[in-house]
């Protein structure tokens, strides 16, 4: 044989494997395995970065709100937290005279003439303010509303005293920011001729 002849290759298979030791994967792609866990790895750090900025945001606002809140000593009244019910309605001022003199209208014999029950009042922690005549809830009557403070110079109607009887009894009845109602009832004795 020449050099110059054509060499015939035979295919070569490989040696058989010992007993016992499993032959060798045959060659084809690569295994996917530490690609799928640098992704996760990957994906988890991004999330980790994230939600740590998340919370220093968090905390910075937090810091500002505090720096531009105003202070306890700026404020004129108590901060009244949502889980605190408001406080109760008072009458703070509440005066009447013991009693009142009708003045005479006519000679003797005439009708007198009626006057108007007079009172003072002030309230703290109230929404609305009633009176009526009676001793009856004034709010549940519902009839004249008047301020919060005031005298009876407020008072959309005037309460007559009747000169003919010897006292008048009226309520006056706040509505407080609980709801709740506090009245205070008093009566007046008419001085003067009755009937």
């Amino acid at each position: 044989m020449s050099d110059n002849a054509p060499t015939l290759r035979l295919p070569t298979t490989p040696p058989p494997a010992p007993p016992g030791v499993p032959p060798p994967a045959p060659p084809g792609r690569p295994s996917r395995g530490p690609l799928v866990l640098f992704i996760l790895l990957s994906v988890l750090v991004v999330v980790a970065i994230g939600v740590l900025v998340w919370v220093l945001i968090g905390r910075a606002n937090a810091s500002t709100q505090a720096v531009n809140s105003p202070s306890t000593s700026d404020t004129s009244a108590p901060p009244v937290s949502p889980s605190q019910p408001p406080p109760p309605g008072v009458f703070t001022v509440f005066t009447v005279p013991d009693s009142q003199q009708c003045r005479g209208h006519g000679g003797p014999g005439k009708q007198q003439q009626p006057v108007d029950a007079q009172v003072t009042w002030a309230t703290t922690n109230a929404t609305q303010v009633w009176v009526a005549e009676g001793t009856t809830d004034a709010a549940s009557v519902g009839k004249d509303q008047v301020p919060l403070s005031g005298n009876q110079d407020a008072f959309p109607d005037p309460l007559p005293i009747d000169c003919e009887s010897k006292s008048a009894t009226f309520t006056m009845t706040l509505v407080g920011a609980d709801g709740a109602h506090v009245s205070r009832t008093w009566t007046v004795l008419i001085e003067g001729r009755h009937g």
